[in-house]
């Protein structure tokens, strides 16, 4: 018998996943690379597919904030991934198009002994929601 309730999942399965925005071919990558500099992050990776594109910045190391200290973190890196899902239905003639786009976020802590994924730090929410507005504030959000 197949299990299929899916409480299963939600200790071991978290994404930090983020809606932020529409953007136009044109300003897709322009947006991206203006907000995540403008936030400290450096673009590691681009890949344009025929149905999405994929932008990842490497990794932003930083030391820990007073409650990650408390908890015992030596180190903090952070990794943004965003992607735009091309809309289907927004090609022109000019071979323009829009994406919807998303921002994932991995952080991972440093416990003494491995590296960790944690999100519970109010600091980091903090940081991703000025990015999250950033982005939105440069994208569209029909």
């Amino acid at each position: 018998m197949i299990n299929t309730n899916l409480d299963i999942f939600k200790e071991d399965f978290k994404v930090d996943k983020h809606y932020i925005g529409r953007s136009d071919t044109e300003n897709f990558h322009r947006g991206i690379e203006r907000v995540l500099f403008q936030f400290g992050y450096q673009i590691e990776e681009y890949n344009n597919g025929p149905t999405t594109s994929y932008v990842a910045t490497g990794w932003k190391i930083r030391d820990p904030f007073a409650d990650e200290i408390e908890k015992g973190f030596l180190e903090v890196k952070t990794k943004i991934i965003v992607n735009g899902v091309v809309d289907n239905s927004s090609f022109t003639k000019i071979n323009s198009f829009s994406y919807n786009c998303f921002m994932e976020v991995k952080n991972f802590v440093f416990n003494g002994e491995n590296y960790i994924e944690y999100y519970d730090d109010e600091h980091l929410k903090e940081e991703i929601n000025y990015i999250i507005k950033s982005f939105s504030d440069f994208f569209s959000n029909e």
